[in-house]
C-alpha cells in the first residue's frame, strides 16, 4: 500500500498533546502594537524567523515596567479606582525556538538604560534585576518608586522556588507588588525596617513546555494555583511554531529601534513622585463600559474551567492598562484622555491573550479535542502499530474517530504533534490511494 519510507529516519521530539490540540490567535503585530514598536518586531522577526508574538508579548510588559508608577488610569469617571499599568508576562515555546534571543530583543532598550544607570556615579537608579533577594529587591524599591522589572530567561526556577514550602511570604511579597499601588513594609530584628512606599513589581520570563505544565500540575497538587499567583501573568502566550523558514540577511531598522530607544527615555524620565493621570475620552468610556460590562457578566455566569474564570477576573486591570500603555508610547500630544482607537486595540489585546488560555492551562483542565486524546492512547496502547491509513482507522469506529473526516482532524493534531508523519504514497498502486501515516517512535517519552 505504501512505499518504503524516504523520510528522514530521525524523529523530533513528540510534544505534549494536551497543549497541541488547542488552537490559538497569531497575533496581528501592526494591529496591536504601539506603531514604532511594530517597526521594530517585524524587522526582528523577519531576522530570526520565530513566531512574532515570541517577540512583541514581552516587549509590551517590558513598556509596562518602564512606565510603571509614573502613570495611572481611572477606567471609571467617578470611582476612587485607579490602575497601575503594571504587567507580568511569559512565553512558552520549546528548545530551539530562539525564545532567549527573543527576549533579549525585547529588553534591549531596559538593558541600555540600566547599564547607562550603572555607569553613573552615585545613581541608584534602576530598571530591571534578575536574581535578588526579598531584602535587597525592597531596597531597590525603596530608591525606584517607578517599580522594577525582574526578569528570568527561564523561569521555572524562579517560580517553583516561590512555590515551595516556607517560601509563602516571597511569594506573597511578589503578588503583592502586582497591582502597583500600595505601600509594603519588611520588618527583621537586627535587619530594622524596610517601608517601601509603593509597591510595584514587574517579571517578565521565557519557559518550555514540559517544565510549564509539570509546575502547574505541581501547584494544583500542593493546592497553591488557586492563589492568584500564576494568573497575574496576564501577558502569556504559547504560540504556535514558526513552521516556514526564508532565508533573510538584511540589517536592523536602526531607524526604528532609534525611534523606539526614544520613546523608552521619554517614557523614564516621566517623574515616578507625581504620576500622571489619565482616562478614557467620551468614546472610549462608552466602549469600555460595554466591554466591561460583559466581561463581568462572563466572569459571574459563563461555565468555564475555574483558572479560567480566576485569570480573566484580572482583565478587569488588564485592559485599561494596556490602553494607557499605547496611549503614553503613541502620544504626540499631551492629552490625558485616551481615544477610542487605543481603548478598541486594547479590547483586542484581551480577545487575543484570551486565545492562549486553553493551551496554557491544557494540562489542568483537559483536552480541546477528545478525538485526538484518544486517538493518541490508542497508539501509544499499540492498537494500530507502527503504520496505520485513515481508512483503517475509521473503519475500527472508535467514538470520535467513526469517519474520514474526522480522523483527518484527529491525525493532523497529532501530526502536528510530531506524533505521526506521513508516507509518501505507491505510485504504482492501482484504485483509489489512502492516506498512511507511521508513528514516532519516541512517544514512549510523552
Amino acid at each position: 500500500m505504501f512505499t518504503r519510507s524516504i523520510l528522514p529516519t530521525s524523529w523530533p521530539e513528540p510534544h505534549t498533546l494536551l497543549a497541541i490540540s488547542s488552537p490559538v490567535m497569531g497575533i496581528d503585530v501592526r494591529a496591536l502594537l504601539p506603531r514604532v514598536a511594530a517597526a521594530v518586531v517585524l524587522s526582528a522577526t523577519a531576522a530570526l524567523q520565530v513566531a512574532p508574538d515570541l517577540i512583541a508579548v514581552p516587549l509590551m510588559v517590558v513598556l509596562s515596567a518602564a512606565l510603571g508608577r509614573r502613570a495611572l488610569i481611572k477606567p471609571k469617571r467617578n470611582a476612587a479606582w485607579q490602575v497601575v499599568p503594571n504587567l507580568w508576562g511569559y512565553i512558552v515555546a520549546g528548545s530551539g525556538s530562539m525564545k532567549s534571543a527573543c527576549l533579549q530583543l525585547a529588553l534591549s532598550c531596559l538593558i541600555t538604560l540600566e547599564e547607562e544607570a550603572i555607569r553613573t556615579p552615585g545613581s541608584r537608579r534602576r530598571y530591571l534585576t534578575n536574581d535578588p533577594t526579598t531584602e535587597k529587591l525592597l531596597e531597590i524599591l525603596v530608591d525606584n518608586p517607578a517599580g522594577i522589572l525582574v526578569w528570568r530567561d527561564e523561569l521555572t526556577g524562579f517560580v517553583g522556588n516561590l512555590s515551595r514550602r516556607g517560601r509563602e511570604a516571597d511569594r506573597q511579597m511578589y503578588s503583592e507588588g502586582w497591582p502597583g499601588n500600595q505601600p509594603f513594609s519588611q520588618d527583621r530584628i537586627g535587619r530594622g525596617t524596610i517601608r517601601v512606599p509603593r509597591h510595584c513589581i514587574s517579571i517578565l520570563g521565557g519557559i518550555q513546555p514540559d517544565p510549564w505544565q509539570e509546575l502547574l500540575k505541581g501547584s494544583a497538587k500542593a493546592g497553591i494555583l488557586g492563589d492568584g499567583f500564576i494568573q497575574r501573568f496576564q501577558m502569556a502566550v504559547w504560540p504556535d511554531p514558526h513552521k516556514d523558514y526564508v532565508y533573510e540577511d538584511e540589517p536592523p531598522d536602526a531607524e526604528s529601534e532609534q525611534r523606539l530607544a526614544a520613546v523608552f527615555r521619554r517614557i523614564v524620565a516621566m517623574p515616578a513622585e507625581d504620576p500622571v493621570e489619565f482616562g478614557f475620552d467620551d468614546d472610549a468610556q462608552e466602549m469600555f463600559v460595554d466591554w466591561f460590562e460583559k466581561l463581568e457578566r462572563r466572569i459571574r455566569n459563563e461555565t468555564m474551567p475555574e483558572i479560567v474564570r480566576e485569570h480573566i477576573s484580572k482583565y478587569r486591570s488588564l485592559m485599561p492598562s494596556l490602553a494607557l500603555i499605547l496611549h503614553v508610547a503613541e502620544k504626540e500630544e499631551h492629552s490625558t484622555l485616551i481615544p477610542l482607537h487605543r481603548a478598541v486595540r486594547a479590547i483586542e489585546w484581551c480577545r487575543y491573550l484570551e486565545s492562549h488560555l486553553p493551551r496554557l492551562y491544557s494540562c489542568v483542565i483537559g483536552s480541546a479535542n477528545p478525538s485526538a486524546e484518544l486517538l493518541a492512547v490508542r497508539i501509544k496502547e499499540g492498537k494500530l502499530g507502527q503504520r496505520f491509513s485513515i481508512r483503517e482507522l475509521s473503519e475500527k469506529g472508535w467514538s470520535g474517530l467513526n469517519t474520514p473526516g474526522k480522523v483527518r482532524v484527529a491525525v493532523k493534531i497529532l501530526e502536528d504533534a510530531a506524533w505521526v508523519r506521513q508516507l509518501p504514497r505507491d505510485p504504482n498502486q492501482v484504485g483509489r490511494p489512502s492516506e498512511g501515516y507511521e508513528v514516532n517512535p519516541r512517544i514512549a517519552e510523552v
